[in-house]
């Protein structure tokens, strides 16, 4: 890896969860490391498909998979089940921007 340089997170993106545009969307960047890994992946009520698009970036180019449970608060990230805050999974159901929390 000596004389990689990484990459610099994007400075804007679009978000759409469920098809339907987010306001707030760079916020939706906390996704990638939000939350932990966790096994209790219980009927939730299925999964809406959270997409996030812009110039291409290993966040942005397409590959990555992120969906958020219909109930509940539970994330899941390229086949990865998280915990993730209660408050923060209902903003993202609510497609609002992902405050502290």
């Amino acid at each position: 890896t000596h004389g990689l340089r990484p990459w610099s997170a994007p400075k804007s993106v679009s978000v759409a969860v469920n098809l339907k545009p987010v306001r707030g969307d760079l916020s939706y960047l906390r996704l990638y490391t939000l939350g932990h890994v966790t096994v209790n992946a219980a009927n939730h009520g299925g999964w809406l498909k959270i997409s996030i698009f812009g110039r291409s970036t290993p966040w942005t180019d397409g590959k990555n998979s992120l969906w958020i449970s219909r109930r509940g608060a539970i994330l899941r990230r390229d086949g990865e089940i998280a915990a993730i805050p209660a408050t923060i999974a209902a903003r993202v159901r609510a497609r609002l921007p992902l405050m502290d929390g």
